[in-house]
């Protein structure tokens, strides 16, 4: 996804600039940094904390891609097939059709990562307040 042309936000663009980049801050390059003594999940506290771990691997995170594929289901009829690489780098066929579920996969992106900085577990009522909020 050309991240300037789902969000003018430079929070938004910053974001995923880094997540392409691998330089997004997670436990595991903070730990090898010795930024943080811990290089586990700040969610589940099982696996090492990396940008695929954080933003799909981990079980927490996995029940808030579901979801949210549940919810707009529930509201639109549509379902977002998704999977490690297009949360990473979002949909690039049919740009123009796919440019409202890529901007939901940022958003959802960055809310998680808030979430991790702010040390709490996201939840689905949090995140479509956030959506809701953020909304194009």
């Amino acid at each position: 996804m050309c991240v300037t042309k789902v969000s003018k936000n430079t929070r938004l663009c910053w974001f995923q600039y880094r997540i392409i980049h691998y330089i997004l801050g997670t436990n595991a390059l903070l730990f090898k940094m010795k930024l943080v003594n811990c290089n586990l999940c700040t969610f589940c506290k099982e696996e090492p904390e990396t940008i695929e771990h954080l933003l799909w691997g981990c079980h927490i995170v996995a029940d808030i891609w579901h979801n949210l594929n549940s919810w707009i289901f529930d509201k639109v009829l549509i379902e977002i097939q998704l999977n490690l690489k297009i949360v990473i780098f979002g949909l690039y066929e049919n740009y123009k059709l796919n440019f409202i579920k890529n901007k939901v996969i940022l958003l959802t992106k960055y809310f998680i990562y808030r979430c991790k900085m702010q040390n709490i577990k996201p939840n689905i009522k949090g995140l479509q307040n956030y959506i809701k909020e953020n909304s194009i």
